[in-house]
């Protein structure tokens, strides 16, 4: 299933949510910190949850425009590359006739080409919000059909590599101990914050059996504590 942004849910865009449950796609309304749909994979027996590496954010041409006059088109892709996730969506999609957009249509299209061979992100182009449904629904199958047997040790190893600083061979090291998220939130409930923090700092990794390390110990603690 996937998340839509809280933001996407007023009466404004109502509309895209309407055509989502026409589709019959299941998807939850969530606050988000950045992007506007992010897919996830939820355990049925312990809710725990693990967000899949594809991220999407929609602008419609008008907003696309406003967010290149006001300096939020800049942030928002560096926030969106900041994120951890590999497979980074932009969607444009078409406001009527692409009139009143704020800005000329040849300006938009080099911001786009821009996003998308400057900054590396994918980028989509939609019609109209009932296309953009049809290509959310499309990315949701394949999502579906990448990870649907994926085990929860393959799919924490998977999550564990979005973190920068993570190599293969740490990640390995981390599941051999914890295998699962549920696994180590366990190890931290045994724990207070500080030895939390330093939980996974000594954990050999690789050939020459080096640490783990402070500083990507306490990010993992900082993505997988069970404490606010």
């Amino acid at each position: 299933m996937y998340y839509v942004d809280r933001g996407k849910s007023n009466p404004e865009n109502e509309p895209i949510l309407q055509e989502l449950k026409k589709l019959n796609l299941q998807y939850e309304v969530r606050n988000l910190k950045v992007g506007d749909y992010v897919w996830i994979c939820r355990d049925v027996n312990t809710n725990i949850e693990l967000v899949l590496p594809y991220i999407v954010e929609r602008k419609r041409m008008d907003d696309l425009g406003c967010s290149i006059k006001d300096d939020r088109f800049h942030e928002q892709k560096f926030r969106l590359k900041q994120c951890g996730l590999q497979n980074l969506i932009y969607l444009v999609e078409s406001h009527g006739k692409n009139e009143h957009v704020g800005l000329p249509i040849n300006t938009l299209l080099q911001a786009a080409t821009n996003t998308l061979v400057q900054d590396g992100f994918s980028v989509k182009f939609t019609d109209s919000v009932k296309d953009t449904c049809q290509y959310l629904a499309c990315v949701t199958k394949v999502v579906t059909n990448v990870f649907r047997h994926f085990k929860a040790k393959e799919m924490f190893i998977r999550q564990l590599l979005q973190i920068k600083g993570m190599s293969l061979d740490k990640a390995l090291a981390v599941v051999e101990k914890y295998p699962t998220p549920k696994h180590l939130r366990l190890a931290y409930k045994e724990t207070d914050q500080a030895q939390g923090e330093k939980l996974l700092s000594c954990i050999k990794y690789g050939t020459l059996k080096k640490n783990v390390g402070q500083v990507l110990s306490q990010i993992v603690y900082q993505l997988f504590s069970p404490f606010d």
